[in-house]
This record gives structure tokens, C-alpha cells and sequence, in this order.
């Protein structure tokens, strides 16, 4: 019997471009880490590191240092004797990230609706006006960018680095849970509570932009809640 041909498998990693020899492990750590966040490594699956290498096109010891610096993160878990694995996603983890991120993005739309230029509120709109064209074309991975990007530019456009940092920590925890969440209705009704945020913020209304902001971030709990449930083998509850 003919053993599989190991550059076959995990197709949804490109080989790597031709670099400096430094930024390999760099590159090899972004892939793989794009790979658990956009869950085509699956929960709990494990990872075959030499398919990883041939696919890539590199030696072992990138691989085997990118997924050492994914455990740190809490992505993947090094078995001894046994190999490395996706992590489950941990309901808990994820709720207490979202906890820290409404916080701050509650304190982002306050601020933001006093002190917004009129230039960031037209690349707003225009972010909005994309993600309505992106929920009519049914294209989840072009939504889920603008999403990110309409709220990347309220934090950036006050000019809060390490706000904007903590943020960015705060939604990489949760990016994996966040994808299950991806279907129609859950973008439309994204683009509804993000409509309602730019009205806060255009009527220069500090308290209407936090509670929306709130309103926005507690349903995404809410769903997150519900697809737990319905997904016992992709989340953990301990």
C-alpha cells in the first residue's frame, strides 16, 4: 500500500515565500497560528508535524518552535510522548476575555463619540457601507476583516496604544470562538448593532455609544453562550 503523500495534506497552508533565512520561524508561526484561529486545524485535532514541514517546505525545527510559542498562547498543548494538539476552546477563558474587551471598547465609544474627526466618521461609514455589501454577497471572511476594522479605527483614531494592545490581546483569545458564530443572520444583526453605534457616535452622544457598544458585545456573548452548547466537541467547560 502507497503511503500518503504528506504534501498533500493540510492544503490550506501555503508554502512559504523565499526570505531571509531569519524570518522562517516567523512566518511559519503566523501560518499556524492563522490555521487554529480560522479553525482549519480543528479543536482538539492533532498536528502532524513532518505533513506541516513538507507542506511548508521547511525543517523540523521551525514547526516544532511556532507551536511551542502557540502553547504559550493557550492554541495548542504539547503532549508528552503523544504529539501536539489544537487546544478546545475553554468557555470560561473566552467570557472573561470578552469581559476585559467590553470594558475597554465601552470606554472607546464614550470617548470616541466627543472626540471623532469628521474624516474617521466618513471611513466609518464607508466601513459600514462595505459590510453591507459583504452581508448581501455573503462573503463571512470579507465581513469578519471589515469588522475588525470598524472597530480597529475607533481605537486607533483616539491614538491609545495600549489600549488599542490589550484590545488586540483580548480578541485574539477569541477569534476561534468568534468564527463559529459566522452566518448570516449573526451578520446581519452585527451590521444592525454596528449601525447603531455609528449613530451614537455621529449625534456626538457619549452614553447612547457605550450603550450600544455594551448591546453589541453582550450579544456576542450571548452567542457564544449558545454555540457552546450545540458544539460539546470544540468547547471545553472547566
Amino acid at each position: 500500500m502507497q503511503a500518503p503523500d504528506k504534501n498533500r495534506k493540510y492544503m490550506f497552508l501555503a508554502r512559504l515565500e523565499h526570505r531571509p533565512r531569519g524570518s522562517t520561524l516567523e512566518q511559519v508561526e503566523q501560518s499556524l497560528r492563522t490555521a487554529v484561529l480560522s479553525l482549519d486545524f480543528a479543536p482538539g485535532e492533532f498536528i502532524d508535524k513532518r505533513a506541516v514541514c513538507a507542506r511548508l517546505g521547511v525543517s523540523m525545527f521551525p514547526v516544532s518552535e511556532a507551536l511551542a510559542r502557540l502553547a504559550v498562547e493557550g492554541l495548542v498543548e504539547v503532549l508528552p510522548q503523544r504529539g501536539t494538539h489544537v487546544t478546545r476552546i475553554r468557555l470560561p477563558v473566552i467570557k472573561e476575555f470578552m469581559l476585559i474587551r467590553q470594558a475597554l471598547e465601552e470606554l472607546v465609544a464614550a470617548t470616541a463619540a466627543q472626540r471623532l474627526s469628521p474624516s474617521t466618521l466618513d471611513v466609518l461609514r464607508d466601513n459600514l457601507q462595505a459590510q453591507e455589501h459583504a452581508v448581501a454577497r455573503k462573503d463571512p471572511s470579507e465581513f469578519h476583516s471589515l469588522d475588525v476594522v470598524f472597530h480597529n479605527t475607533l481605537v486607533e483614531s483616539l491614538e491609545l496604544p495600549r489600549i488599542a494592545a490589550m484590545i488586540a490581546v483580548s480578541r485574539a483569545n477569541v477569534d476561534r470562538a468568534r468564527r463559529l458564530l459566522s452566518s448570516p443572520r449573526r451578520h446581519m444583526a452585527t451590521l444592525i448593532e454596528h449601525r447603531e453605534v455609528l449613530h451614537s457616535l455621529e449625534a456626538r452622544d457619549a452614553e447612547a455609544a457605550r450603550r450600544a457598544m455594551k448591546t453589541h458585545l453582550e450579544a456576542v456573548i450571548e452567542e457564544l453562550e449558545r454555540v457552546s452548547g450545540q458544539n460539546p466537541e470544540i468547547f471545553t467547560p472547566e
